[in-house]
């Protein structure tokens, strides 16, 4: 499975937010985050998906005008409050759609 988190970092006294995907442990991944960096990242949310990677592009492409480079973006509350619904959301429609496609296969 692949997990999709959302982890916290301030900048300039700014809260700013990394949406990015592991198949590891998060835990682990923000470790190797925080090598070399000296300020806290904070897990924010993840969400656990075959669909990580899509998902993850999805978050980018959505988020695009609010980039600050790489998988970096200043997101507001209301961005943050929606990570899981539109998570659950987008899982929801591939799952749909992999059934869907497999339904058709076997007809």
């Amino acid at each position: 499975m692949i997990s999709v988190y959302l982890i916290s970092s301030l900048l300039n006294n700014e809260k700013v937010y990394k949406i990015g995907i592991t198949r590891r442990d998060i835990n682990k991944r923000i470790k190797e985050f925080k090598t070399g960096n000296c300020s806290e990242l904070k897990l924010e949310n993840s969400f656990v998906s075959p669909w990580g990677f899509k998902i993850e592009n999805y978050f980018h492409r959505l988020y695009r005008l609010k980039s600050l480079g790489g998988e970096w973006f200043k997101l507001d509350k209301n961005d943050v409050e929606n990570f899981t619904p539109i998570c659950e959301k987008l899982h929801s429609n591939f799952e749909f759609l992999e059934t869907y496609s497999i339904k058709e296969k076997n007809k």
